[in-house]
C-alpha cells in the first residue's frame, strides 16, 4: 500500500466533520482566531491527545472561548406532539376505511412516533394518543397480514391503558394473530382471557369467542406452533484465522511504518466469500436513515416504536427500544439535534457512543480495574497516530 498525504489529510478532515454545514466549524474558527498563530504553533508541536486536551482546558486566555459555549449547552431535540399524532391517526383511520392499508401503516406509524406517553397530555384524546395510534395501526397490520407486528401493537396498546370498550376486541385480535402464526395453545388461552371482559351488552362477542374456541378444539394438531427462526450469521469462508479473531484464514495482518496495520490475502478470494464476522463494539445509524431504519439494529423499518421523550428516531421492535433507551439513548436523546447540528461525522458519533452505551459505574470500575474490559481495551489500544495530527 502506498502512502498518499493528500488522501490522508482529506480522510482526517472527514473523520472530524462530515458536512460543510454545522456550527462546530465556526466554533473551531473562533477558537483558532482568538488563540493566535503563536499558540497554534505551540499546540501543533504537542505529541499526544492528552497534552492537547490539557492545553485547551488549562489556558486562561482561551478559557472563556472554549469553556463558555460548552458550559451553556442546552437540550435540543425533536419533541413529541399529541396534536400532530392525533392528526396522523385520523388520516390513518381514513386510509383504512378506504382500504389503503399501506398508506394507513405509514400514517399511523408517524402517529406512534409523535405520540407522547400515556396521560402526558390529557387535553387531546384524554391522554390516550399513543394507545389509540397503536390500536388502529394493529388494524392496518392485520389487514396486511403482518400478524407478528399486529400482535405486538395490540399487546402494547393494552399496556398503554387501552379503553375497556376495546379489550374484548383486543383479545380476539390477538387470538387471530396466534392462529395465523400456528400458535394454537396461546390462541385458546387468549380467547378464554377475553371472556373475562364479557357483560350483558356483549352477547355477540360471547358467540364469536365460543365459536373460535370450538374451532381450536376441533383442530387435528392443536399443539403445533411456529416460532421465529433466529437470525443466523454468515459462515466464515475457509475456516477461522488462528491469529485474527473472527476472521477467515484467507487473510492475514501485515504492518509497515507508513501505513500501520492492514490486511492482505493469503489465497484466492472469490466474490461472495465471507472474510470477517464480528459484532461492532460501537455502531451508529447515519442521521439521514433515522426515518427508515431502526436506530439500534439498523434493520429497515416496517413498523416502528419510539423513544418516550423524543420524536426524532425509531426502533423496529420493543426489544431494540428497550435496550437503547436504557443505555446510550438515555444520554443522547435530548441533545440529538445538537449532535447532528454540529456537523460532526459519524465516526465522532461512534466515539461518543462508545462511552454512552455503558453506564457510569462501568467506567468507574474499568478505570479501577474491577472488571474485565478486554473488548474495550482492544479498541482503546488501537493505533491513534496522535503524533501525526496537525495543529488545525
Amino acid at each position: 500500500m502506498e502512502y498518499d498525504p493528500l488522501y490522508t489529510s482529506v480522510c482526517n478532515a472527514i473523520t472530524l466533520q462530515s458536512q460543510r454545514q454545522g456550527f462546530f466549524q465556526d466554533y473551531a474558527n473562533t477558537v483558532t482566531s482568538e488563540a493566535g498563530p503563536v499558540w497554534i504553533e505551540e499546540f501543533g508541536n504537542l505529541q499526544t491527545d492528552m497534552d492537547r486536551f490539557l492545553k485547551c482546558f488549562n489556558d486562561e486566555k482561551l478559557c472563556d472561548v472554549i469553556h463558555g459555549p460548552l458550559q451553556n449547552i442546552q437540550p435540543l431535540f425533536r419533541k413529541k406532539s399529541a396534536k400532530i399524532a392525533q392528526i396522523r391517526r385520523l388520516e390513518g383511520e381514513s386510509a383504512i376505511l378506504s382500504n389503503n392499508n399501506s398508506r394507513a401503516l405509514l400514517l399511523l406509524t408517524q402517529s406512534v412516533i409523535q405520540a407522547p406517553y400515556t396521560d402526558c397530555d390529557k387535553s387531546i384524546d384524554n391522554g390516550l394518543t399513543l394507545t389509540l395510534a397503536l390500536w388502529h395501526r394493529s388494524t392496518a397490520l392485520l389487514n396486511l397480514k403482518e400478524y407478528k407486528l399486529c400482535l405486538t401493537d395490540v399487546q402494547q396498546s393494552l399496556k398503554e391503558k387501552l379503553p375497556e370498550d376495546f379489550k374484548i376486541d383486543a383479545y380476539y385480535r390477538m387470538s387471530e394473530c396466534y392462529i395465523e402464526m400456528k400458535m394454537f395453545p396461546k390462541a385458546r388461552i387468549t380467547l378464554k382471557l377475553g371472556i373475562n371482559f364479557l357483560d350483558s351488552n356483549t352477547s355477540d362477542w360471547k358467540k364469536k369467542l365460543d365459536d373460535k374456541i370450538n374451532f381450536l378444539d376441533k383442530l387435528a394438531n392443536p399443539d403445533i406452533s411456529l416460532t421465529d427462526s433466529e437470525e443466523k450469521h454468515p459462515i466464515i469462508t475457509d475456516g477461522l484465522n488462528l491469529v485474527l479473531p473472527n476472521a477467515s484464514s484467507l487473510i492475514q495482518a501485515k504492518s509497515s511504518a507508513t501505513t500501520g496495520r492492514y490486511a492482505v490475502a493469503t489465497n484466492f478470494i472469490k466474490t461472495g466469500d465471507t472474510l470477517v464476522v464480528e459484532p461492532p463494539f460501537s455502531a451508529c445509524l447515519l442521521p439521514d436513515k433515522f426515518g427508515s431504519h431502526c436506530h439500534h439494529c439498523f434493520k429497515r423499518l416496517r413498523s416502528a416504536y419510539a423513544c418516550k421523550d423524543c420524536g426524532g428516531i425509531a426502533f423496529c421492535s420493543i426489544e431494540c427500544q428497550d435496550i437503547a433507551c436504557k443505555t446510550y439513548h438515555a444520554f443522547e436523546c435530548k441533545f440529538m439535534d445538537i449532535l447532528i447540528g454540529s456537523g460532526m461525522s459519524i465516526l465522532c458519533h461512534i466515539a461518543l457512543r462508545t462511552v454512552t452505551q455503558q453506564k457510569l459505574n462501568y467506567w468507574l470500575q474499568h478505570f479501577t480495574n474491577k472488571i474485565d474490559a478486554s473488548d474495550f481495551n482492544r479498541v482503546l489500544n488501537l493505533v491513534a497516530h496522535e503524533e501525526k495530527r496537525s495543529a488545525i
